[in-house]
This record gives C-alpha cells, structure tokens and sequence, in this order.
C-alpha cells in the first residue's frame, strides 16, 4: 500500500512565494544583514537596556504592527501602547495629523506617516514611533492598482532620526497577507534604526 504524502496547504504554497518577493524586491534591501532571531526580540533587548520606549501608530495594518512587538517576552520593558487611527478625525484628534494634507489624498502619504510617527511619540511621551498609512488592497476606481503603504518610523531627542519608505505588495493574496507584510516590513525598519 502507498501513502501519499500531504499536499502543501495554501499558506505552505504562499510562503516560499513571499519570501521569493522579498528577495527580488528592492524594497527587501532593508532584510540585507538582518539577524536570524526575531527583530521584535533584538528591539527589546535594544530599547530596555537604554530605558527607550516605544509607541506605534497603525492604520493599514489594524493593529499587526502592536501585536508582532507584544509577541516577545518582556514587551512591557520597551512598549508604552499605540492607537490605531482609521479614519482623517481620529488622525487629527490623536495624531495631530494636518487635516487639510490628510484630506487631499485620503490620509494616505508620507508626509501623513511622518506626522503619525511623530504624533504618537507626543502622545505616549516616548523616544521611539512607528506609523503606518496605506492602501491593503486595489482600489482600480481610485487609481489604486496595487496595495502600497507609507511607513515610517522615527526616534525623538537627541538624535531625531527617522526611516521612510513606501512599499509595494505585489502578491496576489488577499489584503491580510499585504497587512502581514507591511506590518513586518515596518518592524525591520525600527530595527534598522535602533541598531544603529
């Protein structure tokens, strides 16, 4: 008798083509030198031992950003919280993001990203802000042709060093996998920063 093995399930198909994206991307310059342990554990281990803290402003991406930091042991030691602003008003009211810039492209910009960063280190009172502002799926009616997002991350103080980029999602999976990866991408990206 013979025994078939089991036929890869669809997130077992969708991975090894995500990470094949990720290397032909120049986006995934960013990934080039990173360590094999999770990022979220050597920003903990970076930001506790300096006594920096950390706070995160979410809209694509619902809430993933906060959830991949509070995934480590120790979150508590680096991460003071964030707010996911979905709309202009909680933007605005939150965030202190300019209305009349956020208006005229849908809160969907660097410089709306910049502000969301920012915004929430005032916030929460801490040196370390990430933000995220983008479009999860096509919108062809709008003249969105591909999911993209506005990431930024920033430190205040001494240094105010900032980190932006907009990244493209060409998978063809639905919008939960391009807010996996832009909520990644945005944990590589303070990575990036606090190790420098």
């Amino acid at each position: 008798m013979t025994i078939e093995p089991p036929q890869p399930s669809g997130t077992a198909l969708l991975l090894p083509r995500l990470v094949g994206l990720l290397h032909r991307r120049k986006e995934a310059a960013i990934l080039e030198g990173m360590p094999p342990t999770n990022p979220a554990s050597e920003i903990r281990d970076r930001l506790s031992n300096n006594n920096q803290r950390l706070a995160v402003a979410e809209s694509l991406t619902g809430g993933r950003v906060q959830s991949l930091i509070t995934a480590v042991s120790g979150a508590s030691n680096f991460f003071e919280g964030g707010v996911t602003t979905y709309t202009i008003d909680q933007k605005v009211r939150h965030l202190n993001v300019d209305r009349a810039h956020a208006t005229s492209c849908n809160c969907v910009s660097a410089q709306v990203a910049r502000e969301m960063a920012t915004g929430v280190c005032d916030l929460f009172g801490v040196e370390f802000g990430i933000a995220t502002t983008g479009y999860a799926q096509p919108d062809p009616e709008n003249g969105i042709l591909k999911p993209h997002a506005f990431l930024c991350v920033c430190q205040r103080g001494k240094s105010n060093a900032m980190i932006e980029n907009r990244v493209d999602f060409d998978g063809k999976a639905d919008r939960n996998a391009a807010q996996d990866f832009f909520a990644t991408m945005a944990i590589r990206m303070l990575h990036e920063l606090v190790s420098r």
